[in-house]
């Protein structure tokens, strides 16, 4: 089964409880699943990330012009790396890989955003970030092969992770994070397809769009983030979470193709 199927293979019978997918709207927040205006605090999570997105403490240019084109989607959900909110965010996910090929070559990203809970350190907080994507790829597994255009093997630099048969390079955002770009009040992790950064690499964009991003994050933070020391040669995964790790950094879940 492939995220080009119309049936949402995550999506479950029961209305859901304690979490909410926002969409942008022009200026209006809605609930994805009824229509409906979502509670306070999902619109304040989400009026919180779009001032952030646009404040001079944001360093990707990428993902700021993608909240200007309307071409992100924000989930919100309870607990991160629980059950519940997996089975929301697998949902959401295979419903935003559906979508964004309407997005017609403009860049696109998906950010889910968790009320809780509020990790103690940067290493609290990767252990949520693994948690996390654990539990979607025990789930995505059972009705997805992994995206064929990328390896599953976190130690390799054509490393993506894979959901709903397409890789994603995700960036975790939370309050404890050292670097300022990436300090946000509520856990959350963005997720940008694989295929756009290869798209941008083939039309010459993308070595122009790395500069302005980390010229951008110098002036902010007055230094380079040291996890991307070497990223031409080893893989990606280990900027996921924002915790500074060495260059032999081991991936802490396994990760299957099928």
């Amino acid at each position: 089964m492939t995220a080009h199927e119309t049936v949402n293979p995550f999506r479950p019978t029961r209305v859901r409880a304690g979490s909410a997918c926002l969409a942008r709207d022009g200026e209006r927040v809605v609930g994805v699943d009824t229509g409906t205006d979502p509670d306070d605090r999902f619109l304040a999570v989400h009026s919180a990330f779009r001032t952030h997105v646009q404040s001079d403490s944001f360093a990707c240019l990428a993902g700021r012009a993608a909240l200007q084109r309307a071409t992100f989607r924000h989930g919100i959900y309870g607990a991160m790396a629980s059950p519940e909110s997996t089975v929301w965010l697998c949902a959401d996910l295979f419903d935003f890989v559906c979508i964004q090929r309407g997005f017609r070559g403009e860049f696109s990203t998906f950010v889910a955003s968790f009320l809780g809970p509020v990790p103690r350190d940067e290493g609290e907080f990767d252990t949520l970030v693994w948690d996390q994507l654990g539990l979607i790829h025990a789930q995505d597994r059972v009705f997805h092969r992994w995206d064929p255009d990328f390896s599953n093997d976190p130690s390799e630099r054509r490393f993506g992770f894979s959901v709903a048969g397409r890789a994603f390079f995700i960036v975790g955002l939370s309050p404890v994070s050292s670097r300022i770009s990436r300090r946000f009040a509520w856990p959350s992790l963005v997720f940008n397809a694989e295929f756009l950064f290869d798209r941008l690499h083939d039309t010459g964009k993308l070595a122009k769009l790395q500069s302005a991003i980390r010229e951008r994050d110098m002036g902010i933070q007055g230094s380079i983030n040291p996890n991307l020391e070497g990223e031409d040669t080893v893989s990606r995964a280990r900027q996921y979470s924002g915790l500074p790790v060495p260059l032999d950094w081991t991936c802490p879940i396994t990760l299957e193709r099928r």
